[in-house]
């Protein structure tokens, strides 16, 4: 009596998430196979043995498993989570865009499986969904910051600069640590020749997070417009300690050196920019320049 309430197959699905309560992955594994061969049409069955491949890292019977639910039911929402999220871990970016387009069709509104869509679609710099991804989202909870993000960089990519600014303010509101965020917007005042705002944004940054060759690069540049010679220093020697063989590195850090006065060192410094590069002109000219103001009496 007891086997035959096995077979049945709610029961069977029961007792495998028993085991995998337990992390019996194999023996809930074992459950669900017995479970799905016999009875084929047991939609839930094949979603928990994906689950379970996903637990013992068989993606590929894992995807199968996934497809298979959503094949005996194309509106059941959840087997298209479990599907785009797999795509998006394995960085099957188009396998992911493609499954949860399709869950937000159907009315899919789990923020997290929406974010992993807005996150494929930028990765593939589909900025068109992620703008009316992160709008649903935003329209949802508008306190989630990595859609305010998504938003500003992809307005950004599209030369939309008024509203990435918007959006990724409202991003560094929520979360004033985004390194991503605050990078973005160091940029977009960077390139508009703001070098106070691009200084604002880019030294909480590398505060943050030390190791930023570009970061460093132009916040030193920055100082440097600024005519903080000792500061950009300091930041232009720590990028070209992290990126030895950029040229135009090391002629940056000859012109802050030789700003400051400290002429040999910035002559070291175009030496090693023309070891380099020996057709960089620019450290050619800024080379001579230093070289006259040594002789100066």
């Amino acid at each position: 009596m007891q086997d035959d309430a096995q077979d049945d197959p709610e029961s069977l699905l029961h007792r495998a998430a028993r085991f995998r309560e337990f992390g019996e992955f194999a023996a809930a594994k074992d459950v669900l196979t017995r479970a799905v061969e016999q009875y084929p049409s047991f939609k839930k069955g094949w979603l928990r043995l994906g689950e379970i491949h996903e637990d013992l890292g068989n993606m590929d019977k894992a995807r199968t498993c996934y497809q298979t639910a959503i094949s005996l039911d194309f509106e059941w929402k959840e087997p298209l989570v479990h599907l785009g999220k797999l795509d998006f871990s394995l960085k099957q970016y188009h396998g992911a865009v493609r499954t949860l387009k399709a869950y937000l069709k159907l009315g899919g509104d789990d923020i997290s499986a929406l974010l992993i869509l807005a996150q494929s679609a930028y990765n593939l710099d589909d900025c068109k969904t992620v703008l009316t991804v992160t709008a649903q989202i935003t329209n949802m909870d508008e306190n989630i910051y990595e859609a305010w993000e998504m938003r500003g960089l992809c307005h950004a990519r599209m030369s939309n600069f008024s509203s990435a600014l918007v959006s990724l303010n409202m991003a560094l509101e929520l979360n004033p640590k985004s390194v991503t965020a605050l990078n973005a917007v160091g940029d977009l005042c960077y390139d508009s020749g703001n070098y106070e705002g691009a200084v604002s944004f880019f030294t909480p940054s590398i505060t943050k997070r030390k190791k930023q060759p570009r970061v460093l690069f132009r916040l030193g540049t920055a100082l440097w417009f600024l005519d903080k010679w000792s500061d950009s220093i300091f930041y232009l020697e720590q990028y070209t300690e992290l990126v030895p063989d950029d040229a135009i590195g090391w002629n940056n850090l000859g012109v802050a050196l030789r700003e400051k006065g400290e002429v040999t060192r910035s002559l070291e410094c175009y030496r090693r920019a023309l070891k380099i590069n020996p057709h960089l002109e620019v450290a050619k000219t800024n080379m001579t320049t230093a070289m006259n103001k040594q002789v100066i009496p």
